[in-house]
């Protein structure tokens, strides 16, 4: 391929912004905080970047089971450090 018919490197980065959304996503499942905040950022990033006029539906799209996610992931957290004591 030739570089010079390749995108500009802003494309590569916020196509890497997408996948670090769908990468939280599926860590959300087993790592809720870490895979919440990720799924956070990213999106928040993402969408700034790429939304326009609906970035604050497509970002509410995604924060609502990112903050669930942390929620529950800060809740486990605390009960854990509970009944260990």
């Amino acid at each position: 391929a030739d570089p010079r018919e390749l995108p500009p490197l802003s494309v590569f980065a916020l196509q890497s912004l997408h996948l670090a959304m769908l990468v939280g996503l599926v860590l959300a499942w087993r790592f809720e905080l870490l895979g919440g905040t990720i799924v956070l950022l990213s999106s928040l990033a993402f969408f700034s970047q790429t939304a326009g006029a609906n970035f604050a539906l497509f970002f509410a799209t995604s924060a609502v089971p990112a903050l669930l996610w942390i929620t529950c992931g800060c809740w486990s957290r605390s009960k854990l450090t509970q009944t260990t004591k």
